[in-house]
């Protein structure tokens, strides 16, 4: 077990049962346990994985006593400077241990910091491999000895695909797709999707976030076929999309990225008849772009402190087709005020140079929106947009489970108070960026299993026009 560190029922909580067994692949002083905690919260209520199921379940368990809502740390203020000895993982049935591991900074031989040691939790709950990451440490002849406890999600599964298109509830897509998230335990994603509805389409995608051992780079490949209502013309024309692409990537520590794309994209459409009179247009486009990011967000699903700034560049087309550069980026920070409350705020810019085709055009009220024009479309060559965000805890995140099946287990819930304000434009080359579209207002986040967060938001624009939003994720 290493050096001193025992690991058996001594949890502050006392509800943990955890077994004796040590896989002997496990390299030396990092060990890892094939059980897991015992449920500490069973619920029968609902069955049924589709969001209603899930909202419905989270009011049930606000109203529900909830015994063991957290495993604290025990002993942080006598292991402090200790040297850390040991580090055991627990729950990581099919996760393989350095791809935990490679997102901690905490090493065997550092001295113990209960600071660094969150910062590592939230990053592996980051990984988004598992439904609760749990910290808990020892001290054993006068060292600190680190256990992760990991509840693991589903991987790899047949299911159906229920989505949005551009963040409106009217443009459903279904279908349904064969997805491994955590495939060969390294959390690689190989997908086959296909869909039906709105914008039908099919594709097939791998990445793999870490190869090349210590080289940490990268990859990602896929391929797909698309019909697209077109954004420019709204409804009146689809377009044909189909492509490929293959992208290389490296990762230098645990902040920073980048990442080269080549890729070959083809699309064909009709334009009205009183815009076009050569009938249907064919664009090859071959493409590549490269894009970079420092991202040190400590918790990416709804970030409390970091930044993340994002830039990227892509450059299409060839001789008798459009050629076009895009470009843009993209910029998010963080502030902890106080002990939970957090104020966001983001600046983002997207911009073009060449002939820019109308289906590669920047709109604002599809993929970004301005809430108090939630549904108001713009469009343009460029395009600018800001927000701020406050955002209170008013439930801490709990955990419940609904079986004992183990990827039902340690589900969370919660409850958030949001206030925001958001601004944007899109402009043409030949304009320049007036008429911005601004609104303000508050709204509840719900924290639940699987889709992390659902926002439900009132909003009020400049012109004092109101509006209730349904969406899905963090806002910033």
């Amino acid at each position: 077990m290493g050096l001193g560190c025992r690991f058996g029922t001594s949890f502050p909580v006392g509800q943990v049962a955890v077994s004796t067994r040590v896989r002997t692949a496990a390299p030396r002083g990092i060990h890892q346990r094939g059980n897991r905690s015992q449920v500490l919260m069973r619920s029968n209520l609902f069955r049924n994985p589709v969001q209603r199921g899930l909202i419905l379940c989270f009011l049930a368990c606000l109203a529900a006593p909830i015994r063991g809502q957290s495993l604290p740390t025990a002993a942080f203020e006598d292991s402090l400077a200790l040297p850390i000895v040991d580090i055991t993982l627990v729950g990581n049935h099919r996760t393989r241990p350095q791809i935990i591991l490679r997102e901690m900074k905490s090493r065997i031989g550092d001295p113990f910091d209960p600071d660094v040691l969150e910062q590592d939790r939230k990053r592996i709950q980051s990984l988004n491999l598992f439904n609760r990451v749990q910290t808990h440490v020892s001290v054993e002849n006068d060292s600190a000895c680190i256990y992760l406890l990991l509840t693991e999600k589903w991987y790899w599964f047949p299911y159906p695909i229920l989505f949005l298109n551009n963040r409106d509830w009217n443009q459903l897509s279904w279908g349904a797709g064969l997805v491994h998230m955590n495939f060969r335990g390294r959390a690689e994603n190989l997908s086959v999707l296909f869909w039906l509805g709105y914008n039908p389409a099919a594709q097939i995608s791998y990445a793999n976030p870490w190869l090349g051992g210590k080289r940490h780079l990268t990859f990602d490949a896929g391929a797909w076929t698309q019909r697209v209502r077109s954004l420019h013309y709204r409804e009146s024309v689809t377009e044909q999309h189909a492509g490929s692409y293959a992208a290389l990537g490296k990762r230098w520590g645990l902040h920073r990225f980048a990442r080269i794309q080549l890729g070959y994209r083809e699309v064909a459409f009709t334009p009205p008849e009183n815009e076009s009179g050569t009938g249907e247009i064919r664009n090859r486009l071959p493409n590549i772009g490269i894009s970079f990011a420092l991202d040190t967000r400590d918790l990416k699903e709804y970030p409390h402190s970091g930044h993340r700034l994002a830039g990227w560049i892509r450059a299409y087309g060839w001789s008798g087709h459009p050629r076009y550069l895009l470009y843009g980026f993209d910029i998010r920070h963080y502030i902890p005020w106080g002990k939970n409350m957090t104020v966001a705020w983001r600046a983002a810019a997207d911009f073009s140079a060449g002939t820019l085709p109308v289906y590669d055009r920047f709109y604002l009220g599809y993929d970004e929106r301005i809430r108090g024009h939630f549904h108001e479309v713009r469009e343009g060559e460029f395009r600018a947009l800001a927000g701020l965000a406050v955002r209170v805890p008013l439930i801490p995140v709990r955990y419940f489970s609904l079986t004992s099946v183990p990827q039902l287990t340690d589900l969370k819930y919660g409850l958030s108070l949001g206030f925001f304000a958001d601004t944007g434009v899109t402009w043409l080359r030949k304009g320049k960026p007036k008429d911005w579209m601004s609104g303000f207002g508050m709204g509840l986040h719900l924290h639940l299993p699987y889709i992390n967060v659902l926002r439900l938001e009132w909003a009020l624009n400049e012109s004092g026009r109101s509006e209730f939003i349904a969406d899905l994720f963090v806002d910033i």
